[in-house]
């Protein structure tokens, strides 16, 4: 019983070290690192019952293709609030859109966005994500979002570092 102990111990220790994506959106206390090395994105999605997964990828000629998983979260209050770290020079793009009935995945083209190191940035909002992605922005909402949810982040949102790039994910 303790070797098994022992091997779960290591297992989630490898998966906190490897840094996990995250299955919810931040707490309500955080804060950004004092150190400087994470930043925090700020994603509007509606409808509420439709988690988000964003994932760190590469631009290559124009193309995004995905990589690690950054976020699989379900909108809280209208939005996604994610955290990652040492964000200078990565991209990140939405993959999927998924309920409980399905998954739509982001073919053809993605939303990806950039993120640097301090920042919490609100990146854009997916309006009506189940049938088609629409792309809209509303700064003052997100802000009104972050400092009324968020009071450790008030006041410090930027806006910007989005667009719509050609994806290389595959239709499923």
């Amino acid at each position: 019983m303790s070797r098994f102990v022992t091997a779960a111990v290591i297992v989630a220790s490898a998966f906190l070290a490897l840094g996990c994506p995250m299955n919810s959106n931040l707490p309500h206390d955080a804060t950004l690192d004092p150190n400087g090395r994470d930043a925090i994105f700020v994603l509007g999605s509606d409808p509420p019952h439709v988690r988000v997964g964003i994932q760190e990828g590469t631009l290559s000629d124009g193309t995004f293709s995905d990589g690690p998983m950054v976020i699989d979260a379900f909108p809280q209050n209208g939005y996604v609030v994610g955290r990652v770290r040492d964000s200078e020079g990565k991209l990140y793009g939405v993959v999927h859109l998924r309920d409980e009935a399905s998954i739509s995945w982001s073919c053809g083209a993605t939303f990806t966005f950039t993120i640097k190191p301090g920042e919490v940035k609100y990146v854009g909002h997916l309006a009506n994500a189940r049938s088609s992605s629409t792309y809209v922005f509303d700064a003052d909402a997100a802000r009104g979002f972050i400092d009324f949810f968020y009071p450790g982040l008030r006041g410090r949102m930027t806006v910007g570092g989005h667009a719509l790039t050609r994806s290389a994910l595959q239709c499923r």
